[in-house]
C-alpha cells in the first residue's frame, strides 16, 4: 500500500518557530530532494495564512517550480491543507470586506491547486475553525455555495476535518454533495476525543476522502505513533471494511532532537507493520 502513502509537507526539514506544523518557507525545495532519497512519492501541501501570497502555489513562477521539481523527483501532490482557513476563517470575518476577501484566498487556492494537479483540499473545522454559533455557521454556508461553482468546474474534492462525534459527523455531512464534499478522517484527533473507530467509521465511513495519520493520547497533543491513545490496527481494518481506497498521510510527531527524517521513518515504518499484519 506504499503507493497511497504519504507526508505532510515540513515533516522532513526543520520545524518553523517549533511549531509541529508550518509551510517550511526555506526549505520547502529541498524537502523534494529528501523525499526522493528516502522512498517517499507523496506529499500533502500545507498553505498558513501568514504569508499566504509568498506560497508557491499562489504565484506563476511558484506553481512552475512545483511542477518542475514534482516532475524531476517523482513527488506527487495529491491533496492539500488549508491552515489558512483554521487561522483565520472566513465564517469568523469581522466586516463584508474581510469575508470577501478570505473568500477570494479560497478561491485562489481552488485555481492554483487544479493547476499543479491538486484533487482534494482538506478545510479543518478544528482549534480556531470550530463553528461555534448559529451566526457563522450561516455565514459558513453561505461562503460554500459562492465557492460551489468553482468547485464544481475544477471538480475539486473538499474534505472537511472535524471533532465531532460520529453522530455528529454524519449529520454534517449528509448536508454536502458527495461529487465535492468529503470528510478527511484525523486519527490523532479522533483518539483524542475518545471516539470509538468502528462507530465512526460504521457511521460516515463512505464519506471519508482523505486520512491523516498520527496518535495523540485522550485529551492531549501528537506523540509518536504507538505511544498515545490511537487503536491503528483497529482503525486500519474498520478502513479496510469500508473498502476505503484513498491516501493516508502521515501527519505525525517531530523529533524532539530536530533528527525528523527519522522520526517520519520510524512511524512509516510502524504504520506499515500495522497494515501489513491485517
Amino acid at each position: 500500500m506504499t503507493e497511497n502513502l504519504g507526508f505532510m509537507q515540513g515533516r522532513l526539514v526543520n520545524m518553523i518557530k517549533k511549531r509541529i506544523q508550518a509551510f517550511p518557507i526555506l526549505e520547502w525545495e529541498k524537502e523534494f530532494q529528501i523525499a526522493k532519497q528516502y522512498n517517499f512519492t507523496k506529499m500533502e501541501w500545507t498553505i498558513d495564512d501568514d504569508g499566504f501570497y509568498g506560497n508557491p502555489i499562489i504565484n506563476s513562477s511558484g506553481k512552475n517550480k512545483v511542477k518542475k521539481l514534482k516532475n524531476k523527483f517523482g513527488l506527487n501532490i495529491p491533496s492539500i491543507t488549508c491552515d489558512c482557513i483554521m487561522q483565520n476563517p472566513f465564517w469568523k470575518s469581522k466586516s463584508e470586506e474581510n469575508y470577501e476577501e478570505l473568500l477570494s484566498k479560497f478561491k485562489k487556492i481552488i485555481s492554483s491547486s487544479r493547476e499543479i494537479g491538486i484533487d482534494l483540499i482538506v478545510v479543518p473545522l478544528v482549534d480556531n475553525g470550530n463553528i461555534e454559533n448559529v451566526s457563522q455557521e450561516k455565514k459558513f454556508e453561505n461562503g460554500l455555495k459562492t465557492l460551489l461553482p468553482i468547485i464544481k468546474s475544477t471538480r475539486i474534492m473538499v474534505a472537511f476535518e472535524t471533532d465531532l462525534n460520529p453522530q455528529e459527523n454524519l449529520i454534517f455531512i449528509k448536508e454536502f454533495d458527495r461529487k465535492y464534499f468529503g470528510i478527511n478522517y484525523d486519527m490523532g484527533n479522533s483518539a483524542c476525543e475518545g471516539y470509538d473507530p468502528t462507530e465512526e467509521i460504521e457511521s460516515y465511513g463512505s464519506r471519508i476522502v482523505n486520512v491523516h495519520v498520527k496518535d495523540r493520547p485522550l485529551g492531549g497533543s501528537t506523540v509518536p505513533l504507538s505511544e498515545g491513545s490511537l487503536q491503528l490496527k483497529k482503525v486500519l481494518s474498520e478502513l479496510k471494511k469500508s473498502k476505503y481506497s484513498g491516501n493516508y498521510i502521515l501527519q505525525t510527531a517531530r523529533a524532539k532532537n530536530n533528527d525528523h527524517v527519522v522520526e517520519l521513518i520510524k512511524n512509516r515504518k510502524f504504520f506499515l507493520e500495522c497494515y501489513n499484519e491485517l
